[in-house]
């Protein structure tokens, strides 16, 4: 092995960031036969096949690499604003660092109109390097990146609509604002990433991990968030409606003014959850724990309440008219719920637990 590639080897298992500076430029002309290219500002590359060589980190803004198979290519630090990589193989690429701002990586057209039948639609960035990549307002929509490392990337207002993030590794990066309506995002992992304003509309979460993420007026709407782990993370704002979130953990979540309207919450777990003014109308959240979580001011308006626990929960203020109290309870000797100015389930404004049933 040649001792460059050694050294590049090295530096990318201890997961160190090299400076755009120090990167040479190396390939300028790629492709075989008749596709070449000369790499540079403007480069049409489109359709050229250049696997595992090629690297460039300088100016390649509003290059064209539509449907081109450029797996294993090194864009470590490059600057890519604008350039077109619509249905471009990029399977284990190296994009760590590089300047990806409005870049394009949705499918062609053609390939758009089979994306329902065929999620692993072009382009191909499975195992991609994206580390720090910044991919502000680039369109992604129906990208097929799953097991790419985009740790620490920025995707604040970029288009991922359909795509596929599975087992995907988004720590630390910022998608405020994005938007990842449909998206598949099983298994991926968020930890710690900005996703304030992002639009997760009927996307899917199975097995995620969204621990201490910011969510923050995001748009769930629809989503399946079945069993998810959100301890800690922070939800002001954010769209539930319609969500399955069924045995989800919300553990010292920050819930203030969360919609949750006719979400399934079904085992959910909330305790020391903050849910002030939060919007339960028509919820299901049978078997709940709210053990010492506040919910002042919520709205629980014909919310099924059935078999919830509320040790300790404080409900001042809120309002749950309409609402089944059926079988809910406090936990063995644990303190009765705070019941100040609540409206209870027949209309009725009280100052202790409606219908005595605690």
């Amino acid at each position: 092995m040649r001792l460059r590639t050694t050294a590049i080897l090295a530096t990318a298992a201890f997961g160190l960031a090299i400076p755009a500076s120090g990167l040479a430029e190396v390939s300028t002309t790629i492709g075989t036969g008749a596709k070449t290219c000369v790499l540079g500002p403007g480069a049409d590359c489109r359709g050229v096949v250049h696997r595992w060589t090629v690297e460039h980190h300088g100016n390649l803004t509003k290059a064209k690499f539509t449907g081109a198979d450029l797996r294993g290519a090194d864009f470590r630090g490059a600057d890519l604003r604008g350039a077109d990589f619509r249905g471009a193989k990029l399977r284990h690429a190296g994009l760590r660092g590089a300047n990806l701002k409005g870049a394009r990586f949705d499918a062609p057209p053609k390939a758009r109109k089979q994306a329902n039948q065929t999620p692993a639609c072009a382009p191909s960035c499975q195992g991609a390097d994206l580390r720090n990549a910044n991919f502000t307002g680039a369109n992604l929509s129906y990208a097929y990146l799953n097991g790419a490392n985009l740790t620490g990337a920025n995707l604040s207002r970029a288009g991922l609509v359909k795509a596929s993030l599975t087992y995907a590794n988004l720590t630390n990066a910022n998608l405020t604002r994005a938007s990842l309506a449909v998206a598949n995002l099983t298994n991926a992992t968020f930890t710690g990433a900005n996703l304030n304003g992002t639009n997760f509309f009927q996307a899917t979460f199975t097995g995620a991990n969204l621990n201490g993420v910011n969510l923050a007026s995001a748009n769930l709407y629809g989503a399946n968030l079945s069993g998810m782990s959100f301890i800690e993370a922070d939800f002001p704002g954010a769209n539930f409606s319609g969500a399955n979130l069924s045995g989800a953990d919300f553990t010292n979540a920050d819930l203030t003014r969360a919609n949750f309207t006719g979400a399934d919450l079904t085992n959910a777990v909330a305790g020391n959850a903050w849910a002030n003014f939060a919007n339960f109308t028509s919820a299901n959240l049978s078997n709940v724990n709210f053990t010492q979580a506040t919910l002042y001011h919520a709205n629980l308006t014909s919310a099924n309440l059935r078999n919830v626990i509320f040790s300790h929960t404080n409900l001042s203020g809120a309002n749950l008219t309409g609402a089944n109290l059926t079988d809910a309870r406090v936990e063995n000797t644990e303190p009765a719920p705070i019941w100040s100015n609540t409206t209870c389930p027949n209309g009725t404004v009280s100052n202790t637990p409606c219908w005595g049933i605690f």
